[in-house]
């Protein structure tokens, strides 16, 4: 859920495509074998990535709730409507970038084969790495 701070599939593109994020890695953590200073690192990615993306995700859930209320008190026009747009869409933008940057910052913690068997375990695939 994205107003937890969840990416729900934000950054489904990195992730399909051998840039795994800290939670799902962690959540295969024992197939992967992580190595212990692999999980703490990765645990403090997720803890950052939730950090980063919670309040953007609030940002993003206020926008919405705005240019929901612009059209329940029917002072929707053009203007009011394409700043509301656009004031969410920034929003969406920031919660994205959260998750993407964890997923590129969690990528170079594996190594190439632990890549490969996220690709499997997640997707049945070894990728394009």
């Amino acid at each position: 859920v994205v107003s937890d701070g969840r990416g729900a599939g934000l950054a489904f593109a990195a992730d399909q495509n051998g840039y795994p994020g800290p939670l799902h890695v962690l959540e295969l953590k024992d197939r992967l074998h992580l190595t212990p200073e692999q999980e703490t690192r990765t645990r403090g990615l997720l803890e950052t990535m939730f950090a980063d993306a919670r309040p953007r995700a609030a940002r993003l859930a206020a926008a919405e709730a705005r240019r929901q209320q612009i059209f329940a008190d029917k002072t929707a026009d053009a203007e009011t409507v394409r700043a509301a747009v656009a004031d969410a869409e920034r929003a969406r933008a920031e919660v994205r970038l959260a998750h993407l940057l964890m997923h590129l910052r969690t990528h170079d913690l594996l190594t190439e084969n632990q890549r490969q068997a996220y690709q499997r375990l997640r997707w049945g695939t070894t990728g394009h790495q």
